[in-house]
């Protein structure tokens, strides 16, 4: 039981780290009201965890303007590809991304629509840096993670 109690705990800190508004108790409960108590120790769904933190931070530690979007979209696109078990991890990524919205503002924003329509198209397997890259005044170039305007003269 002390297992499950610790992987929630990492479970919520992963999915919500550094956001100042975020409301943990409401997380936490929307978390294990969409998913399941029991399913927090599911592997695919703590690999989603996991990987939604680790892009995240890389997310936060860039500070590269206007790719929030990139990085909803790319998360997804990972954790669909390498966690196994998509129907599990598409399931724990919408959770993860709803309760993680509304912890943050208390409703769906505009903006949060938009993250919700990146998330899924990185999870359908769409090109994030095509659509959300330099299209979008995204200057990240994933292929040595630099962020600045260069990478988006043609």
């Amino acid at each position: 039981m002390e297992t499950m109690w610790l992987i929630s705990l990492v479970l919520v800190v992963g999915a919500s780290a550094g956001s100042e508004n975020a409301r943990w108790t409401q997380f936490f409960m929307c978390v294990t009201s969409d998913l399941g108590a029991w399913s927090l120790l599911d592997k695919h769904v703590l690999c989603a965890a996991f990987k939604s933190f680790y892009h995240y931070a890389n997310m936060e530690m860039l500070q590269c303007s206007n790719c929030d979007k990139y990085f909803h979209c790319v998360t997804n696109l990972d954790v669909v590809r390498t966690c196994g078990d998509r129907e599990t991890t598409t399931h724990a990524m919408i959770a993860l991304s709803k309760c993680r919205e509304l912890s943050q503002t208390g409703t769906r924003s505009k903006d949060g629509a938009g993250d919700m329509a990146a998330n899924e198209y990185g999870r359908n397997g769409g090109d994030c840096y095509v659509k959300y890259g330099c299209a979008n005044r995204c200057h990240y170039n994933p292929a040595d993670g630099s962020c600045v305007p260069a990478n988006c003269d043609e």
